[in-house]
């Protein structure tokens, strides 16, 4: 076929042609990602299972063989490794090419449920981690002289706030100790009663408990069930049974300890400008975009720039958007104008018409 010929005699079909490469261009310009790299899908998934105090022989015994056995035959699956080191185990599974991540990922913990319940004592819950390349974006900044929990209360609500952003994920919080509940015993009132730290302990363990119940298997789906007894408030933690005599009385937590709300026992208190301070990073999935994640950061930031009537100022910073923005922008101002010294250069050495033509394919190319 002689494409110039067919272009003169059909200009019809060539002008709908060319509107309809110019309008799909359009379109995966406005639904382009813009981001650093091209994007990487890594294939692997990551089970992480801790046995404190355990030698590497002990752990690849009675936990490491036990997790592949339950999670070899899942569907996809093309390879399962295993490293074991001191006090700990870690599984990494190769999935096919094109696999369903979602339902691995279900299916995984289906099987882990089964799996926990056999664990040898000391062993902690196995931990799924999702091997993907997460990318930094952008960063928000609380700092202020506020005591530790109205900058803890803060932190949480400006990450809550955060993730109503459709554009937001994926966020880690540094500089912001998390709450705990601390029991402190009363020697004397172990004495009175006749009780060990050691019965304390396990009293208050056997009453904080969340443990897996297996699953129930539908005709439609499968659900999870756990044994939830964890109490998060300390006058409820208080009432809790930890004895009862043989002549019936009953000696309740409070009774021979204080409980309270309390920060966990490690520095990570942060600094900003001379300021206590805590930090938010938002970071990007291959699948979000980058520049929209920033802007919506930045929006949020500019509508609430205080916190605590004023005491705590909210800010962005390592905004590492603007590189790609910056990128996208040489790109268009080059293209711009080469466009315009193009049409120029033709413009003088052939008829405009030709220059103008070839200006416009040089477009619809683009």
């Amino acid at each position: 076929m002689n494409l110039p010929r067919f272009s003169v005699r059909n200009p019809v079909a060539v002008n709908l042609a060319m509107w309809a490469v110019l309008l799909g261009g359009v379109v995966a310009w406005i639904s382009m990602i813009r981001e650093f790299f091209p994007r990487m899908e890594a294939e692997q998934i990551l089970i992480t299972v801790p046995y404190p105090g355990a030698t590497p022989e002990e752990i690849e015994r009675s936990v490491t063989r036990l997790v592949e056995r339950e999670i070899e035959d899942i569907a996809d699956v093309e390879e399962i490794s295993a490293k074991v080191f001191e006090g700990l185990t870690i599984l990494t599974v190769q999935l096919e090419q094109n696999a369903d991540r979602d339902r691995i990922l279900n299916d995984i913990r289906g099987e882990l449920d089964k799996v926990i319940p056999n664990l040898p004592d000391g062993a902690e819950e196995p931990e799924i981690i999702e091997a993907r390349p997460n990318i930094p974006v952008i960063a928000v900044v609380l700092s202020g002289e506020v005591p530790e929990h109205q900058l803890h209360d803060a932190v949480l609500k400006v990450k809550d706030d955060l993730l109503d952003f459709d554009s937001v994920t994926e966020l880690i919080v540094t500089g912001n100790r998390k709450r705990e509940i601390t029991v402190e015993i009363v020697p004397e009132k172990l004495d009175e009663y006749g009780l060990t730290f050691e019965q304390v302990g396990q009293a208050v363990a056997a009453l904080n408990r969340d443990i897996p119940g297996g699953q129930l298997k539908g005709s439609r789906s499968n659900v999870r069930v756990r044994t939830v007894g964890e109490e998060r408030v300390p006058h409820e933690i208080e009432k809790k049974i930890i004895l009862t005599t043989p002549e019936g009385t009953a000696i309740r937590l409070g009774d021979v300890a204080r409980v309270q709300h309390a920060f966990e026992d490690k520095t990570e208190k942060g600094r900003f400008q001379g300021r206590s301070a805590a930090q938010i990073f938002v970071f990007k999935t291959p699948e979000q975009d980058a520049i929209k994640i920033a802007a919506a950061v930045k929006a949020y930031v500019k509508e609430q720039p205080t916190m605590v009537g004023g005491a705590l100022k909210l800010e962005t910073t390592t905004d590492l958007s603007r590189f790609i923005a910056g990128r996208l922008d040489l790109m268009v101002r080059n293209a711009r104008t080469g466009l315009i010294l193009l049409l120029i250069t033709l413009a003088i050495f052939l008829e405009l018409r030709v220059a103008l033509w070839v200006a416009v394919g040089l477009a619809v190319a683009f």
